[in-house]
Parts: structure tokens; sequence; C-alpha cells
């Protein structure tokens, strides 16, 4: 608030989100990983990181960018102020808006990033034993893979906090109707 440069966007305030993020317990095993890196490493990959800021803001949980930020100072290692507020303003679309506005799904792009799953169960050791097929979406799995694998989606991992589909559509919609209203105002999306 307060920020010339930063569009007012009406953030949601859900704690529950917000809490299930910083402690990389989302139900996305691809988001979670990245969270608990960052939390035991200091350190993330550039797209692991767009992945996480996504996610909490535009994509899905629709949670202020500055939570992202605040986390970020606390965990990062190479946290800037200037450049993290920069970071953090333009993946969620507070400002700097481009016409195309990536959603990245955490299942596709986890899937893309990490076929295999090694990443996911290097930082999220409860999927460990989990199939590559599920890895990216455990809940998908049978419950006697769930067994065989020692780890029950709901009680040994978190069931997702978010239903994917339901939640991007909202915040796209969100999203263009802001980037509507703007074009209206300055006649232009930025």
């Amino acid at each position: 608030k307060g920020n010339s440069l930063c569009i007012q966007l009406p953030w949601d305030d859900n704690k529950q989100y917000l809490e299930a993020w910083c402690q990389g317990k989302t139900g996305f095993p691809w988001i979670d990983a990245i969270i608990r890196q960052c939390r035991q490493e200091g350190w993330a990959h550039f797209l692991a990181r767009q992945s996480i800021a996504v996610f909490l803001t535009r994509g899905y949980m629709w949670l202020s960018w500055v939570l992202g930020k605040e986390f970020s100072q606390e965990f990062m290692l190479d946290f800037e102020q200037p450049l993290s507020s920069v970071y953090w303003m333009q993946s969620s679309c507070s400002g700097f808006f481009c016409n195309q506005v990536e959603s990245y799904n955490p299942c596709v792009i986890g899937k893309q990033m990490d076929m295999d799953g090694h990443y996911v169960k290097t930082y999220v050791p409860e999927l460990q034993n989990f199939p590559a097929e599920y890895i990216h979406q455990p809940w998908k799995a049978p419950l006697y893979i769930q067994e065989e694998a020692g780890c029950i989606i709901g009680v040994d991992y978190p069931k997702p906090v978010v239903d994917v589909c339901n939640q991007e559509e909202l915040c796209c919609k969100r999203i263009q109707a802001i980037m509507t209203a703007l074009y209206e105002v300055y006649g232009t999306s930025q």
C-alpha cells in the first residue's frame, strides 16, 4: 500500500494458505519441494522461484506479493530489497503487466522440470517411495499405491490446499478484469 509503482490488487487474507505455503505443505510436491529447498539451503533455481511466486500470488492462492518478499528476506541468501520487491511485484502482476500471463500449473511444470521426481523426493521425503507416475499428483494414486509407498495422502502428506482448476480460473478472471480496467483508464495494460 502506498506504492505508486504498484497496482493495488485486492489480495485475499487466508492464513491457512499462507501457513501451508511457508511450511512447504501445500499438497503440491513441486511447490513444497521448492519452499523446503529455500528454507534449508537459502537458494532455488529461477524457474523454481517463479513457480512459488506465481502459486502464492496471482496463480492460485491470491495472496499479496509482500508475503512472498518477506519469506525471501527471511530465507534466501541472495535477498536484496529492491530487486526482490521488483521481482515479486512483477511475478504477482502488481506491477509491470504484460499481455501474456502464465499461471505455472504446479503439476504440469513439476512434470516438465522433474519428470522422474528426483528433485521432489530430495526435499519432500514423505514421497520418497512414490512412483514417478504419481509424484506430482500423489492424491491421484490409488490407496494401495499410497500404502506401498508408506505415505497416505491427507495423513502423512497433505491433500492439496487449493483446487488447481477452480483457483486458476478464478485468479485468471481477476487478472483479466484488472487488465481490462487498466486499459480503460490508461489505454494500455501497463
